[in-house]
Order: structure tokens, then C-alpha cells, then sequence
């Protein structure tokens, strides 16, 4: 089954609604870029990349910003196993 791309957004922006309520305070948010446990350069809530700065302070915005980007992300990876043909043996 594929989404109609009008469901695929409203599903998108659905996912990433409901999880800042359920991810944000279990994953908790770091304003500054800190070394995770395996030593990965980490900021916000989980956010990870070459943009982020070990001891580097950012704000609410940005923050919001990279979460929203990181559970779209996550989301479209999703979709996309959801809407790949399947193999039938």
C-alpha cells in the first residue's frame, strides 16, 4: 500500500506532533554540545552531526529545529520501508 502524498504529510507532521510530547523528556535536551558515552559529539535532544560543537551553547530555536529535522528523518525512513515493494518468495 502506498500514501497519497497529501496522507504522507499529514502523517509526517502528525509523527513529529506526538513525538516531541513523547521523545523530548525521555531523550532529554543538552544546550550545549557535549561527548555522548561512546564519545559521539552530541547537543539538544539526541542531535548529532559535523554542525554540532563540542562545548558550544545553543538555544531553544535551534534545538527545536534539529529535533523536528532528526524525527523526519527517522519518519521518512520509516515510510520508506512501509511503501517498499515486498518480495514475494
Amino acid at each position: 500500500m502506498r500514501l497519497s502524498p497529501k496522507a504522507l504529510a499529514a502523517f509526517v507532521a502528525a509523527v513529529v506532533a506526538i513525538s516531541a510530547t513523547v521523545i523530548q523528556p525521555w531523550e532529554g535536551t543538552e544546550y550545549v554540545g557535549y561527548a555522548d558515552v561512546v564519545g559521539i559529539t552530541t547537543a539538544c535532544t539526541g542531535h548529532t552531526g559535523p554542525e554540532v560543537v563540542l562545548g558550544k551553547r545553543y538555544d531553544e530555536y535551534q534545538c527545536d529545529k534539529w529535533f523536528k529535522q532528526d524525527i523526519q528523518t527517522a519518519v521518512y525512513g520509516v515510510i520508506g520501508c512501509v511503501n517498499a515493494p515486498m518480495a514475494v518468495n
